[in-house]
């Protein structure tokens, strides 16, 4: 039993180093905030129930109530959110004049995220 004991804090040590392996190679934190970040964008980002063209949309993704709405959501608000024709850059700064292959372009969800397989929605 001494010979076991002994080798215990060797033990110790591997579940130690595969931990920090694990937390440095998965960076839960940095998934989660990006997951965070995607919910919100479709939640206050995909609207619809546009009463003109050009102006704002007035109902969002929780004021669905009917088929119709959904559709609507997901065809004037959803689509054009995830699957955007061009770049998109913040206020005041000029958009880059770069040729950009729109099926390369809409691969990408906020400009940084690849989406992989497409869209999967599903009901919680």
């Amino acid at each position: 039993q001494e010979d076991s004991f002994k080798t215990l804090p060797f033990a110790a040590l591997l579940v130690i180093a595969f931990a920090v392996a694990f937390v440095n190679h998965d960076r839960a934190a940095v998934v989660l905030d990006l997951q965070d970040c995607m919910i919100t964008n479709v939640e206050d980002n995909a609207n619809f129930g546009f009463n003109s063209v050009g102006s704002m949309g007035h109902k969002g993704i929780f004021d669905i109530n009917s088929r119709t709405d959904f559709f609507s959501w997901l065809r004037v608000g959803l689509v054009p959110l995830v699957l955007q024709p061009s770049v998109s850059v913040p206020e005041g700064r000029v958009a880059p004049v770069v040729e950009v292959d729109h099926h390369e372009a809409r691969q990408h969800l906020l400009n940084y995220n690849r989406l992989l397989g497409g869209m999967q929605l599903r009901q919680a």
